[in-house]
């Protein structure tokens, strides 16, 4: 199979596409499939021709199918992944790329595999989380929009004669149900087409970058991104340097799997300061973006000659700092809504009572 290595990547390559890959567990059980048959002797030609014919995986069987055609023509298996986004993200292809070129493509898919795995434990736990919470809002969002636009509108005209007399907090809630009733369908298109333009506008390289870089500088969630790209660097430098590739080209494709921009091109400036033989500790920390235990862990290892494997456990650490930090984040989501939520219904409530309250003291 050719087998081909690029290093002159521009600083966006690395940064994911904005179109929807092949979920992680569909991911892992690709790889880990490809990778058993590659082991037990199969050409990677005869592998993806089984794999294509799963039954497990026959939604993906058209495009393996083409891959399946391009690399029987001569294409490498990166580069004709490459031209289908839908099957791998670009730090999978990275990962693939570095095993063509490594002579590993099995040991980097078996690595892929568990990557992608532990990906999609990480996001189930996170959407089992979420589920409460959700739920939650859904109910407590319908219940506000049935107070304002049922409830409270047939309680209007008891209150038509009071005027001034009626608590402030009445008053506050009575005008927000007309506002609601009034321009509620305007301001919620208008937020669909806010936030599909804001959408649109992250397509421009310069936007992206811009808002990549924000979130990076935003308390808390920018400490967050850190750790989750520093892990997830970390966690494929690791791998492919454990494949026997050179440092400069292991860090060029670990780079494509940098989701945010600010990241990957910090990247960048690391890879060119490695090929000058500054090491990349150095680098790394005048980036001033990665987490310190990465800084940390990549000068012990850089040090002790085990680069591969110190980063290895620095990617541990960071990937479940990460998961504690957003199961704790989900774990505070609940109260939060229950509380706000619970205080605006209460507030609604609150008010009605209050005006009848205050018209039966006027009356007497």
């Amino acid at each position: 199979m050719p087998l081909r290595i690029e290093s002159g990547q521009s600083s966006t390559a690395g940064v994911a596409s904005m179109r929807r890959s092949l979920p992680s567990a569909k991911l892992a059980r690709l790889a880990r499939e490809l990778a058993l048959l590659l082991e037990a002797g199969l050409r990677l030609d005869q592998a993806l021709a089984s794999v294509a014919r799963s039954r497990d995986l026959r939604a993906l069987s058209p495009a393996l199918t083409v891959v399946l055609e391009e690399v029987r023509a001569g294409v490498p298996f990166s580069d004709a992944l490459e031209r289908r986004p839908e099957i791998a993200p670009p730090y999978a292809i990275g990962m693939i790329r570095a095993g063509e070129a490594a002579g590993a493509l099995a040991v980097i898919l078996r690595s892929l595999a568990d990557l992608a795995d532990r990906r999609a434990r990480s996001a189930k736990s996170v959407r089992a989380a979420l589920t409460y919470p959700a739920i939650l809002a859904v109910t407590a969002g319908v219940s506000i929009a049935t107070l304002f636009t049922v409830v409270l509108p047939q309680l209007e005209p008891l209150f038509d004669g009071a005027g001034d007399r009626l608590p402030t907090v009445t008053v506050v809630v009575l005008t927000a149900s007309r506002l609601f009733r009034e321009y509620g369908l305007f301001a919620l298109g208008a937020l669909i087409m806010a936030g599909l333009a804001i959408r649109m506008s992250l397509n421009a390289p310069e936007t992206r970058r811009a808002f990549h870089g924000l979130l990076l500088r935003t308390p808390m969630v920018g400490g967050l991104i850190r750790k989750i790209e520093g892990g997830r660097f970390a966690r494929l430098f690791s791998t492919l340097i454990g494949a026997g590739l050179p440092a400069a080209s292991a860090l060029d494709l670990a780079r494509g799997g940098a989701t945010n921009m600010a990241f990957a091109e910090a990247l960048q400036d690391v890879r060119g300061a490695l090929i000058e033989g500054r090491g990349i500790a150095e680098p790394l920390a005048t980036a001033n973006i990665f987490p310190a235990v990465l800084l940390d862990l990549a000068r012990v290892g850089e040090e002790s000659g085990r680069l591969g494997e110190v980063l290895g456990h620095a990617a541990n650490i960071l990937e479940e700092e990460a998961e504690n930090e957003i199961q704790r984040g989900i774990s505070l989501l609940a109260p939060l809504l229950t509380i706000g939520l619970g205080g605006v219904i209460a507030m609604i409530i609150a008010s009605v009572v209050l005006a009848i309250l205050s018209m039966n003291s006027i009356a007497m």
